[in-house]
This record gives C-alpha cells, sequence and structure tokens, in this order.
C-alpha cells in the first residue's frame, strides 16, 4: 500500500499507530496497531526506553502489515506534555484594509510573556475570534477594517518530549516528524458537531491514568489542564476493597452498571479461566461512584480558575469512565451543568470513546 499517512496516538494506557488515506482533505484510518506500555505521569513517561521499544515494534509491524518503509509521522502530544498561552492582538488601519490570510499568519508575533518557554516549543497556533471594528466572528470578511483584533491561542510542547521522539524515529529512519495537540485535534473534532463555535466548551478526556481538561473556543483552545487521576484508579480501588488482583478487578469494573437498583446482596459475577469472580453491586457500584466523584471534583477545581467557565458545558469522552451506565447523570450532579458525551459517530465498538483517534485523523486531513 503506497502514499499513507502514519500517525502515533500516544496514550496513557498504550500507544497506536495508525496507517491513513488522505485524498483532497478527507482522512481515513486503512489500518491500527496497538500496543500497551506503562503510560506516563506529571508529564513524564515511566520509562524513556520502553517507549522506544514499543514504538519500534510498531513501526516494524505496520512495515510488516503495509508493505512499504514510514518515511513520515504525525504525534498526538498527550496533554500532561503540552501547554497553552492565549494573548490578544489589536492593530489599527489607516487607512482601512482588508485582511487577508496571509496578514493574520503575521500576527502571532510568539508567546514572548511564557515564563517557561525555553523549556518548551510551540507546535500550533490558532484563531479563537476576530473583532472586526467591534463585531466579533469567526471567519474573516472581504470587508475593509480599521480596528482588527484577534484573540489567539498558542500550543507548546515540552522540549524533553519532543527531544525523545525525534531520537527515536532517527534511529528508525524517519526524519519527517510533526507533533499535534491531542486535545486541540479532540476539539476540533468536537466544533464540528456544534452549532456556534465561538460559545466554548469543555473537553474532559479521562483515560487510564490521567485526565485532561481542555476548554475549545473557534479554531483552538483558550484553557488546557491535566491530572493523574482515571479509569486505573477505580480498578485500583476495586482491588483494595474486594481483595481482587487486576484482572479480577478490572473485569468486574467492565460490568458495573450506575444505574442498577441492587438487593442486599446482589452480586456481580464474571469468569476468570472458569472462576467465578463475585463483588457485590452495591459496594462497588459505591467505589466507582466515589471515584468518579473525585474526578468530577477536580474537574471543577479546574473550571474554577475562572468565572466565565462556570457554566459551559462538559463533554467527556476517553475509556476511562464513558463505558459506565450512569456517568453522565453522576458527572452532572457533582458539576451542576450539563454534560455530554463525546465519541465517534462512525462506529459503535471499543475504540468509540477514543476520540483521540478520529480527532488527529481528521486534523491530517487538513495538513496533508
Amino acid at each position: 500500500m503506497k502514499n499513507l499517512t502514519y500517525v502515533l496516538d500516544i496514550g496513557s494506557s498504550k500507544i497506536s499507530l495508525l496507517a491513513c488515506c488522505v485524498k483532497k482533505g478527507n482522512s481515513a484510518i486503512v489500518t491500527s496497531i496497538n500496543k500497551a506500555y506503562d503510560g506516563f505521569m506529571d508529564g513524564e513517561f515511566f520509562s524513556n526506553d520502553e517507549v522506544s521499544t514499543v514504538i519500534i515494534e510498531l513501526l516494524a509491524q505496520m512495515k510488516e502489515r503495509v508493505g512499504d518503509n514510514i518515511k513520515n509521522i504525525h504525534i498526538g502530544v498527550p496533554s500532561e506534555f503540552c501547554a497553552c498561552v492565549c494573548k490578544r492582538v489589536t492593530r489599527n488601519f489607516v487607512p482601512a484594509k482588508r485582511i487577508e490570510d496571509r496578514d493574520v499568519a503575521s500576527l502571532f508575533d510568539g508567546i514572548g510573556g511564557f515564563k517557561q518557554k525555553d523549556d518548551y516549543l510551540v507546535i500550533s497556533y490558532s484563531p479563537l475570534q476576530y473583532e472586526l471594528d467591534k463585531n466579533v466572528v469567526s471567519q474573516l470578511s472581504n470587508k475593509r477594517v480599521s480596528q482588527f483584533v484577534m484573540d489567539c491561542s498558542y500550543i507548546l510542547v515540552k522540549k524533553q518530549f519532543v527531544e525523545l521522539m525525534q531520537t527515536i524515529f532517527d534511529n528508525c529512519g524517519i526524519k519527517e516528524v510533526d507533533f499535534i495537540s491531542i486535545a486541540l485535534a479532540q476539539a476540533q473534532f468536537a466544533m464540528a458537531q456544534v452549532d456556534n463555535n465561538l460559545k466554548p466548551i469543555v473537553i474532559v478526556d479521562i483515560g487510564h491514568i490521567t485526565t485532561s481538561v481542555a476548554i475549545a473556543k473557534g479554531e483552538g483552545l483558550l484553557m488546557l489542564s491535566s491530572f493523574s487521576l482515571g479509569g486505573g484508579h477505580i480498578t485500583a480501588d476495586l482491588m483494595q476493597v474486594n481483595n481482587l488482583g487486576y484482572n479480577e478487578a478490572d473485569s468486574i469494573k467492565h460490568k458495573v452498571s450506575l444505574t442498577v437498583q441492587s438487593k442486599k446482596d446482589e452480586k456481580y459475577i464474571v469468569y476468570s479461566s472458569g472462576k467465578p469472580i463475585k463483588a457485590l453491586i452495591n459496594i462497588t457500584n459505591d467505589i466507582v461512584k466515589a471515584r468518579i466523584e473525585n474526578i468530577a471534583n477536580v474537574v471543577n477545581k479546574v473550571l474554577a480558575v475562572n468565572d466565565d467557565f462556570k457554566d459551559l458545558p462538559i463533554y467527556i469522552t476517553g475509556d476511562g469512565v464513558c463505558n459506565f451506565r450512569g456517568i453522565v447523570n453522576l458527572f452532572e450532579a457533582v458539576c451542576e451543568r450539563k454534560v455530554y458525551i463525546l465519541k465517534s459517530p462512525l462506529h459503535n465498538d471499543e475504540d468509540k470513546y477514543q476520540t483521540s483517534k478520529i480527532g488527529l485523523v481528521n486534523i491530517i486531513g487538513d495538513l496533508v
């Protein structure tokens, strides 16, 4: 298979390599390979060596599958390795001027005020909104304007992350490496489904051991944050309380329905090698609810930094908690705002909540 474009989606529990076909701005996944690994926390991988080994194995398997060398790759960067910087740019024109795309590009003048700029690299910048003679719009017009204001957003990536990836791919003979924010890709995917992209929304991606909180507006991000809590912590709680092994607790977790009204002694039952694994429904549900409420409360604290974020709707995505029946009602009760599930509209399989994949694939359709 020739002329494929490749995307590396780095999650907190697995890394996925996607081979995509891109034609006339449209993109689709042709094939994908996933590999589990230890993940990351607090902006660092648990093992750089393991990350390198997993990526090399993925590249080798993909080359064998598609029968062609991989010459370029787009790397999806998790939020824990990113930062978001927003600023406002104002220009006055005498006489009035028609603003074109090339004029806008020249107005993104960098992140000189960002204190940690020496530790990060800018990988993308996007407009949040324009004010054309005090009229707020999401798109430029052909009219001449005297006053032009642009709210813009920069996405930055830790230099350590960039250097690690460049080293890995250099060693594999791949020189064309591009970096894309997973949160930005998810934001653009979500914004394509709303009526007005000037109204901000919150995207909460709950993974295995990390959660990201992004506020999307226009073509960019107003805010980006992350913390180390996820679905894996629910499994750990079930292991501790029910005295189960990891695989047993994880199997029980996948049976949980938060809407179940159980009798006192009713149990979830799963089977491992023919052996029944049991856990009381009421206790198990209480454990799961407590951890999800913990995650939702942290999300509330993240959003509390600005009163403008108070009533923004939340879109939950990721495999960490989206599979639980009743998750929307629980999140709404804690966050006191509207909550929706963000998922792929194209399929209903185990990847339906992994919007990082579809977001990344969609965004490279605009790049390639």
